[in-house]
């Protein structure tokens, strides 16, 4: 059958925090405990969770749709989120 795949390291868990929620009042939480690997099969580039960048939640909130712009964030080179959410990067030079 299929082989084991090759996992690539990804720079942004070791040097970043994740985001956990979005809060209707566009309030983040970050989740500060790291993923257990940061060897992965495969996952977008770095410049996706290096802000400014646009996220929202697949999850309906009771009055709206929970989104948030993330202009700067100054603890962290990086700051990720998982599948459950959607990022739009807002970069001048793409």
């Amino acid at each position: 059958m299929g082989g084991e795949t090759e996992k690539k390291h990804a720079i942004f868990i070791d040097h970043g925090d994740k985001i956990e929620s979005i809060h209707e009042n566009v309030k983040i939480e970050k989740y500060m405990i790291r993923e257990q690997t940061s060897m992965l099969e495969s996952f977008p580039s770095e410049v996706m969770y290096t802000p400014p960048f646009i996220v929202i939640d697949q999850i309906l909130g009771k009055n709206n749709i929970p989104i948030s712009l993330v202009e700067e964030y100054p603890a962290k080179k990086y700051l990720y989120f998982s599948r459950d959410f959607i990022g739009y990067i807002l970069h001048q030079n793409m």
